[in-house]
């Protein structure tokens, strides 16, 4: 319920949303999506738990539940990041929330669809969306589990519009617009990746999602793919800036706090003698913000 009371540090709280899932909910962002064919944007709470349910509150009116559905039947859910629109260059459109299952995927959704998807009139109960982009990023082969254990969105990548992702070639330049994103992810082996995100317009004016590299032989040109060094699994991965995507941080169970360069994939820094780390934040260059001390 609203609510105007006020705490010693002088900040107001504005809400308090009860009952939202029975289930953890495992992350919380806001976007701002067009709801109707007017095109007049609307702000949203995203609510994702970890069974699977997505929740949509209207933070503009009184934090009512708008919509939810749940996207996943026979997966947990372990981690969540949402590219939003500030990220992209089709507006409201490209709001994209990725989910890190236990079987060790990647599931990409777009937002509007999914919201459009909880308000139709099918039984989401028995049906689940379709997802606008699965793919392996992690377990298969290794032997040391399965799970993505962490996710981040990593901002603006090296990918152009015009690349074909099922054969690049060193031809693809730069000189066309750039609309791939970087995305990070975390396994429970204890390798973190990096991937990029390739938002191609499909002739029915659909978004359609393409990850690189899409097999183990192949190779980011201007990015590394694969950062080693976490003996446990990997619990956290964080940015120093959205506009500044030459490095990031993740964080391990095994205590462990790297700084990765993100374009040759050599560790930067370490520091050892943390436990439990489930959360990270850079506040500017210098501070770094940790749980679990």
């Amino acid at each position: 319920l609203p609510s105007t009371e006020n705490f010693e540090d002088g900040a107001k709280q504005v809400a308090t949303i009860g009952q939202v899932d029975s289930k953890q909910i495992i992350s919380l962002a806001l976007v701002t999506v067009s709801l109707n064919d007017d095109g007049v944007p609307k702000d949203l709470l995203v609510s994702v738990s970890c069974d699977g349910k997505i929740s949509f509150f209207d933070i503009g009116g009184n934090f009512d539940e708008i919509a939810s559905c749940k996207c996943v039947e026979d997966d947990k859910i372990i981690c969540a990041d949402v590219s939003t629109s500030n990220d992209g260059e089709r507006g409201g459109d490209c709001n994209i929330i990725y989910l890190g299952t236990s079987s060790g995927n990647v599931v990409g959704f777009q937002i509007k669809s999914l919201l459009k998807f909880a308000t139709s009139d099918v039984d989401s109960v028995f049906t689940f969306p379709t997802a606008d982009m699965k793919f392996r990023a992690h377990g298969a082969d290794t032997g040391k589990g399965d799970a993505v254990t962490a996710i981040k969105c990593g901002g603006i990548g090296t990918i152009p519009a015009t690349a074909n992702l099922q054969g690049r070639s060193n031809s693809d330049a730069t000189t066309s617009s750039v609309t791939s994103k970087i995305l990070f992810t975390g396994g429970e082996d204890g390798s973190v990746k990096q991937w990029e995100i390739l938002g191609k317009e499909t002739s029915n004016g659909d978004l359609r999602l393409e990850h690189w590299p899409r097999m183990k032989t192949q190779r980011m040109k201007r990015r590394a793919h694969m950062f080693l060094g976490h003996s446990g699994k990997v619990t956290c991965i964080s940015q120093q800036s959205y506009f500044d995507n030459s490095k990031f941080i993740s964080s391990g169970e095994d205590g462990t706090v790297f700084v990765w360069n993100a374009a040759k994939g050599e560790e930067l820094f370490r520091m050892d003698g943390f436990c439990n780390i489930s959360s990270l934040a850079c506040l500017g260059r210098e501070v770094l913000v940790t749980d679990g001390m």
